[in-house]
Parts: structure tokens; sequence; C-alpha cells
């Protein structure tokens, strides 16, 4: 397993949550199928002895870096390095998983 092998699994996760997607009526009261800024994609990984830390954003962040269009209540993905293990954390998991990541942090 390696670092393009970690961007695989998190991108067919990311694949599965757009697939989810429902038009944004808020921006198109008419909209009938979900707007492709709406998607979201790998943005930044983090390397760690245990694991790889995926960042993600919606395309439309990453056009235009606008606050207003951050995700909100959101935290990264984490790939194990030895299983290939996806995690999905809220914020508050995260923060004590993150200790974890690194062997010299247990």
């Amino acid at each position: 397993m390696d670092v393009d092998d970690a961007r695989r699994i998190a991108e067919a996760e990311l694949a599965r949550w757009n697939r989810a997607l429902t038009p944004n009526r808020l921006k198109d009261p008419h909209a009938t199928s979900p707007d492709a800024d709406d998607e979201v994609v790998v943005t930044d990984i983090e390397t760690h002895s245990r694991a790889w830390i995926l960042h993600f954003a919606s395309r439309r962040w990453v056009r235009t870096r606008a606050f207003s269009d951050q995700l909100v209540g959101t935290c990264p993905l984490v790939v194990e390095k030895e299983t290939g293990s996806l995690h999905k954390y809220g914020s508050g998991e995260y923060a004590e998983f993150s200790m974890w990541l690194d062997e010299t942090t247990q």
C-alpha cells in the first residue's frame, strides 16, 4: 500500500458521496441535477507513520478559496497504511485518533 493507493481508496469514498448529491435549489430553484462544483475532491494528503490523512473540499472551494464555499463540520479521511482501512471521524473522535497516527505519539 502506498500513497497512491490511499488516494484511490479516498477518491472511491468521495465518489460515493458525490453520487448522492442532490440539485442545489438554493442556488438555482429550477435545478434538476447536482452542480459539479458541489462535488468533493481530495485537496491534500498528510503522511504519518501509520496512516495517510486525506483532506477534501468542494470543487467550488478549490476554485474560489472563498470562506463561504468551505465545507462545515468535516474531518479528513484516514487510510491505514498496514490494512488500507478507511476511517471517517467526527471532530471529537479525530482528536483522539490523531494521537495514534505516529508511533512516537502513543
